[in-house]
């Protein structure tokens, strides 16, 4: 598209916003491992893995803020009139 002389700088901006909360949501997963593997050795486990589950309710917000994302950068480049390479589905065993 930006070899057509489109106007791609939204479209990075909003590729760029995806990345980062990709990134968020990766870390706040890899935070929710490290709490739970220590909930696990806590004598009150109960009341860790109430913790724990706090913060997998914030993974999963996070998570839907960069499917969010992603689909705002679908959505810009289908805005483009640029055709979108072919996506492979993979086979279900």
């Amino acid at each position: 598209a930006k070899a057509k002389g489109k106007d791609v700088v939204s479209l990075e901006n909003q590729l760029s916003l995806a990345r980062e909360k990709i990134i968020e949501a990766q870390n706040a997963l890899e935070d929710a491992k490290t709490r739970y593997s220590q909930a696990a050795g806590d004598p009150d486990f109960k009341a860790s893995f109430k913790k724990v589950k706090e913060l997998v309710i914030g993974v999963a917000e996070k998570v839907k803020g960069a499917h969010r994302a992603l689909a705002d950068v679908v959505s810009l480049i289908k805005g483009l009139g640029v055709e979108m390479p072919a996506t492979t589905t993979p086979a279900t065993p």
